[in-house]
């Protein structure tokens, strides 16, 4: 389980160097804590840049309780699910799959994100046939190729 403490730590931190959090994860061996952090910004993200938060984050679980850790900080990629506004503002007119549920059915459809509001995204899942999809009916979106 992930404290609020820990993930607000690490949101602060990412966020002070003018980037996205996008997910965080926390897992045990016999050996280590390890944590998987992902990042990403309004243009993407290099590898160089996810060193320089790594950098950043490991100051931070240095000072901390945590002796033996290992950290990993990538970019969460294609596919991974849009969970943000910023995300989804970085994903119009790209390829989404969505799977919702509309009248107690669980459905999946494919198209390019149009548009979304803090109620609902409207992909064209044809050339000009578009479908609006309330957001809390959603189970998952995520770009694909």
């Amino acid at each position: 389980m992930i404290s609020l403490e820990l993930k607000n730590k690490v949101i602060e931190i990412i966020e002070s160097l003018g980037y996205h959090f996008v997910d965080l994860k926390v897992s045990r061996n016999k050996n280590e804590t390890i944590f998987e952090v992902l990042v990403d910004s309004d243009s993407g993200i290099t590898i160089t840049e996810c060193q320089k938060i790594s950098k950043e984050l490991s100051k931070f679980f240095d000072s901390s309780e945590y002796n033996n850790y290992r950290l990993n900080v990538s970019s969460p990629g294609i596919g991974y699910p849009i969970l943000y506004d910023w995300q989804f503002r970085k994903s119009i007119s790209r390829v989404v799959e969505v799977k919702y549920k509309s009248n107690d059915k669980l459905l999946k459809s494919k198209g390019k994100l149009i548009d979304f509001n803090s109620d609902s995204i409207i992909i064209e899942i044809d050339k000009g046939e578009q479908i609006t999809i309330k957001r809390g009916d959603i189970q998952i979106v995520r770009e694909i190729i």
